[in-house]
């Protein structure tokens, strides 16, 4: 599939229930079990927004999840 602006556009199955499909393009995201400061860096978020947010939710083996980033947080 190509679309200019789009590189590497792809349609997926998507992980979340209450959705069917998301749709993706540029570099693959890391995988699930990547740690917070992995999938930060991916996202564009600053070296201290990551450090703010592992702070404030350390990552255990039990508090694990598959969306490493809330909504709310704001990179700067």
């Amino acid at each position: 599939m190509t679309q200019p602006g789009f590189p590497n556009l792809r349609v997926r199955w998507s992980p979340y229930r209450d959705t069917c499909h998301t749709v993706e393009w540029g570099d693959p995201a890391p995988d699930w079990w990547e740690d917070d400061a992995v999938f930060g860096r991916f996202y564009g978020y600053s070296e201290a927004a990551i450090a703010a947010f592992v702070r404030r939710h350390p990552q255990t083996p039990s508090s694990a999840t598959s969306e490493p980033f809330p909504h709310g947080l704001v990179a700067r």
